[in-house]
């Protein structure tokens, strides 16, 4: 059911798909296959379109229905809710770690993995250019887990400045109209992000 979703990257339509789908079974319209075959892709439908909160509840209704139907929660599941978690607390490390590691994914699910970590990399650097005039070499690594070198030229890009010297970046504020998104990447709520900076 979702493959063809996944193979297109159209990740708004993926989560209408899951919801859709998780109606239908519940309501016994369509139990043409496991419900727990869409929970690892519907988790991260909601990470990629920037809608955190609500995997919250889709992790409770898992596992009342889990518990319900006596099935055990995939593996994958259960590392796409910690990376869920991690996110909903801005731990990004702990994040970027579990995505980053490709051995916790099935292929199908590579390229939508990857897009997810653009998406949250887009989002940040929106966000830190809203909130900081100059912020460390090393906090900026924390927030997207990025080699230095890597890091630098990918803000440079974006037209932020870098001060060897003193190794702070400068970030080009930008307008909210004038930002940049793909088609999977939504504006984050910049004052839950900014609640979280500190514990940094």
């Amino acid at each position: 059911m979702i493959e063809s979703f996944l193979a297109n990257r159209d990740y708004a339509g993926l989560l209408q798909a899951c919801e859709d789908y998780e109606i239908q079974w519940s309501t016994g319209a369509d139990t043409s296959m496991p419900l727990s075959t869409i929970y690892t892709a519907f988790l991260a439908a909601y990470i990629i379109t920037d809608d955190l909160q609500t995997t919250r509840f889709v992790r409770k209704r898992m596992l009342a229905t889990a518990s319900n139907q006596g099935w055990t929660i995939s593996e994958e599941t259960n590392r796409m809710w910690e990376v869920c978690k991690a996110l909903l607390v801005s731990d990004h490390a702990c994040a970027y770690e579990l995505l980053m590691n490709s051995a916790n994914w099935r292929p199908q699910l590579h390229q939508l993995v990857a897009d997810i970590m653009e998406s949250l990399r887009e989002r940040m650097t929106y966000t830190l250019s809203q909130v900081y005039s100059n912020i460390s070499l090393n906090d900026t690594i924390k927030y997207f887990c990025l080699p230095e070198n890597d890091l630098i030229q990918a803000l440079e890009a974006k037209g932020w400045t870098y001060d060897q010297g003193t190794q702070l970046f400068a970030p080009s504020r930008q307008d909210i109209t004038q930002r940049t998104t793909s088609s999977f990447t939504q504006i984050s709520n910049v004052a839950d992000i900014v609640l979280h900076l500190d514990k940094f």
